[in-house]
């Protein structure tokens, strides 16, 4: 704000009608600017002093000191309506990014719990496949391709094809151990 300008909200100033956008630097100017200042000052000190005498109040001790009070007063109060731009936008700010962290938790969920189930999907699938295979597995019953080509029995449960496993394994186990008693029982010529 330069002199000339300042100067234009002297009067404004003592009436309290300063733009609310213009408050900061008009108060800076003043508090920089010792001409523009001592103006100020003179113009309040008489427009006060007039003001007390018209209406038969006693005059304060000390105007000058008011006005640097007013002066001051006018400067706080524009910090805090800046305070409060800035706190509002950090609150705005703070629930956007908490709002963005929210959504992004919930699709990295979502994706994970997905790629956990058709994981655990895929594995199950390839280890009763893979291990199972001969067992579970029977022929087709009206063969379409050449050879011998095994289809999943819709009918067999996972849980039955694992029951069905365990029994075979345990009958497995049981030969192989009534074939290491033979093989020991037996004189080798």
């Amino acid at each position: 704000m330069n002199h000339l300008e300042a100067q234009s909200y002297i009067m404004p100033f003592i009436n309290g009608q300063i733009p609310p956008e213009k408050q900061e630097e008009f108060v800076m100017h003043m508090k920089n600017c010792p001409k523009c200042h001592e103006e100020l000052e003179v113009y309040y000190i008489l427009l006060n002093g007039m003001k007390h005498l018209d209406s038969n109040e006693k005059l304060p001790a000390n105007l000058s000191a008011d006005l640097d009070t007013k002066l001051s007063r006018m400067y706080r109060g524009v910090k805090g309506r800046q305070g409060v731009k800035v706190s509002a936008f950090g609150i705005f700010m703070a629930a956007a990014l908490l709002i963005v962290a929210v959504i992004y938790a919930t699709c990295i969920t979502s994706v994970y719990t997905y790629e956990q189930s058709a994981k655990l999907n895929a594995q199950g699938e390839e280890y009763f496949y893979t291990s199972l295979g001969t067992v579970l597995l029977q022929p087709d019953e009206d063969p379409i391709v050449k050879g011998e080509k095994y289809t999943y029995v819709e009918e067999i449960s996972s849980f039955e094809r694992i029951h069905d496993y365990n029994l075979l394994r345990d009958q497995l186990l049981h030969i192989l151990k009534i074939g290491e008693e033979i093989a020991n029982e037996t004189p080798v010529n």
